[in-house]
């Protein structure tokens, strides 16, 4: 015990904790973020369905599969004309969670289309 009377020894065991904490919080972080993919690819497994959709979405929630959850609910809504309104409401709440992701301009152009239609145009 008298090496860890050194300053020096100290801030090694430290800086060694540190190490193993960020180690096991990134694996974590990065396995929670996987299973977001993964109710993502079940929904898909023998053709998604709203219900599934809507069941991936919820649990992918904060995941980056989120965001691509959300425009295939939306999507599968405004495809199969089962519930408009839910279809605008999804994406633009997607839109408004992620207005910098990739998917934005996608979910932009979703919008644009529910709200021609809403017009009759």
């Amino acid at each position: 015990m008298d090496s860890l009377k050194s300053p020096l020894a100290r801030m090694g065991l430290a800086v060694a904790v540190t190490a193993i904490l960020v180690v096991v919080v990134r694996d974590r972080l990065e396995a929670s973020d996987l299973a977001g993919w993964d109710r993502l690819a079940e929904a898909r497994s023998g053709g998604f369905t709203v219900e599934k959709l809507e069941k991936a979405w919820i649990e992918a929630d904060g995941t980056s599969a989120e965001p691509w959850a959300a425009y295939q609910l939306a999507m599968l809504l405004y495809d199969e004309w089962t519930d408009m309104d839910r279809a605008k409401q999804v994406a633009d709440a997607a839109l408004r969670a992620f207005p910098d992701h990739p998917i934005a301009p996608m979910l932009d152009s979703l919008l644009q289309a529910l709200d021609s239609y809403e017009k009759g145009a």
